[in-house]
């Protein structure tokens, strides 16, 4: 986590500074955003901490707002009073973490105020951190088009997204049944994905990557894991058969969702 400074002061003794945090949390839509109080001893020319007193207590109030998705704001507010006990440094965090809206966009403010029992540290003030657009997730796998722009497929249905490593092998048996041959190429992996439901949208969107007849294309570049590697790598793949059955229709006949939908991706 991160901290950027909002203002620092120094006293004879002590070194105050007021921090925030934004922590984006992609793959989960949402962002912890946090407030920290510290509170330093400053060190003489002799490595002794001053000014270190038993007890010094100071008070903080700290406000979080966050826009909750479309539910409105979520808010939190503490003010509490707390001791240093003595140490060279001590710090007070306050943390919320807020889901962004379907568009993957948070708005957040904090609010801070700090002080000891006679003098006000830093006054009250609030800030309006700049607009969080978060990224798409990374999706298992990704159509790249000609622009070089991320095509995300929807999540494979558990326990599908098989990979298949195939090899090529030209060759036979002799008189002997011993194996004679020789690998053609390189290995070329297999992807096979199947998704549980898809809405008409989805459904349609997915063929149309492959549609040559609406600006698809039979041969892709896709950005896949590949299992030798251990990462995401991109590579030119070809499809395969298309399937899938409607699980009803509405009162015009059309489809409202797709199930068992079924595809798989070849390296070319």
């Amino acid at each position: 986590m991160d901290w950027i400074d909002i203002d620092n002061k120094t006293s004879a003794t002590r070194r105050f500074t007021l921090q925030y945090s934004v922590t984006p949390d992609s793959a989960l839509n949402k962002t912890s955003v946090g407030i920290r109080f510290r509170m330093e001893s400053i060190i003489d020319d002799a490595g002794i901490p001053s000014g270190i007193t038993n007890h010094e207590n100071y008070r903080y109030i700290f406000k979080i707002r966050g826009a909750e998705g479309n539910d409105g704001w979520v808010e939190f507010e503490e003010d509490k009073i707390y001791g240093s006990g003595g140490s060279s440094s001590t710090s007070r965090i306050t943390t919320i973490t807020v889901a962004h809206d379907e568009d993957r966009r948070g708005s957040f403010e904090i609010s801070a105020k700090i002080f000891d029992i006679i003098d006000v540290i830093f006054a009250e003030r609030t800030i309006d951190l700049p607009q969080i657009d978060l990224p798409p997730p990374k999706a298992w796998i990704e159509a790249i088009d000609t622009s070089g722009n991320s095509i995300p497929l929807p999540y494979p249905a558990v326990g599908s997204g098989g990979v298949t490593i195939n090899t090529m092998v030209d060759g036979g048996r002799n008189a002997n049944g011993d194996f004679l041959g020789t690998v053609i190429g390189e290995d070329k992996l297999c992807y096979e994905i199947s998704f549980a439901s898809l809405e008409p949208i989805e459904y349609e969107k997915f063929l149309g990557i492959f549609n040559r007849n609406g600006g698809g294309r039979f041969v892709n570049t896709y950005s896949v894991f590949d299992p030798r590697k251990n990462e995401f790598v991109e590579m030119k793949m070809y499809v395969g058969d298309r399937s899938g059955r409607p699980l009803q229709l509405d009162k015009n006949a059309m489809p409202t969702r797709w199930m068992d939908v079924k595809a798989t991706l070849i390296e070319v």
